[in-house]
């Protein structure tokens, strides 16, 4: 972790720390050439906890998640609602990414109970339009999508919301799909979850007999297109982004989390709007 908030690094001035995770700590920096902009600095330290630096080995693991991501986001381009990767590279023992910074921006999960149902109706169109072109212009899954893959900007004293952009892709470097938020098609492909697991983790897609889990992950699974996926795994592409938007537009509105379509009616007032709730009745 960087601790001299306001120092510079090489062209960048660190203003603050956003948050850390998988090894890795985010920082908001500011740089001034040619023009002076904001973004998002994840720095991966190469060391370990004795500030001893990792074999090869060691570094090909630390680092395989936050490649795999990056990979994915380079695929995607720029979108208005998508985090973008700007740069990547390595300096001594540490490895930078650069990517786009939602100011202010905190996740969906922990907004979410604060949304009017006007900005509930805003964020769920502009995620609608992320999955959307990832589907539609891309040819690609997000899998792995929820609440918490979401960075939203609240404008403070004001109802209008800011910025929305999807992140997180990759599965977060695991994988799989997080279970309460698994359409019909995907769960079956995942490793099952027992009563006491979490729903909330990630679960991980099930090895076919014969196959490494390095080669399903990067082979078959992330960055793929999805008309190219073996048609099990193609269905599940289909489905499982409109599923999970679902689930969020009902989580938003609700607090509660739903399993099917014949939930949502139930869930859902007419004060939410007809528009909503079919958008939901419709991705499930």
């Amino acid at each position: 972790e960087i601790d001299n908030i306001g120092a510079k690094r090489g062209r960048v001035i660190v203003k603050r720390w956003l948050g850390s995770g998988a090894f890795a700590d985010v920082y908001e920096v500011e740089t001034n050439k040619p023009v002076v902009k904001h973004e998002a600095m994840k720095v991966i330290t190469l060391k370990n906890q004795n500030n001893y630096s990792l074999s090869d080995a060691e570094r090909i693991q630390r680092l395989r998640p936050h490649v795999i991501e990056a990979h994915l986001m380079i695929k995607l381009g720029h979108h208005a609602n998508l985090v973008g990767v700007k740069a990547a590279f390595q300096l001594e023992d540490d490895f930078y990414f650069f990517q786009d910074l939602v100011p202010g921006g905190q996740t969906l999960k922990s907004t979410m109970s604060l949304l009017t149902t006007d900005q509930a109706k805003i964020v769920a169109y502009k995620i609608a339009k992320g999955l959307a072109y990832m589907h539609e212009t891309c040819n690609l899954c997000f899998w792995d999508f929820t609440p918490s893959k979401v960075l939203v900007e609240i404008l403070d004293m004001n109802p209008i919301v800011g910025a929305v952009k999807l992140s997180g892709f990759g599965c977060s470097g695991g994988i799989g799909c997080t279970w309460a938020y698994a359409s019909p098609e995907t769960k079956p492909l995942l490793v099952q979850s027992e009563k006491e697991d979490d729903p909330c983790v990630p679960r991980p897609f099930l090895v076919p007999e014969g196959l490494s889990y390095s080669a399903v992950t990067l082979a078959t699974i992330v960055g793929a297109k999805i008309n190219k996926l073996p048609t099990h795994i193609r269905l599940a592409a289909e489905s499982q982004d409109q599923w999970a938007l679902a689930v969020t537009i009902v989580e938003m509105l609700t607090g509660k989390r739903v399993e099917n379509a014949h939930e949502v009616p139930r869930r859902l007032d007419q004060d939410c709007g007809k528009d909503l709730i079919m958008l939901a009745v419709q991705c499930l």
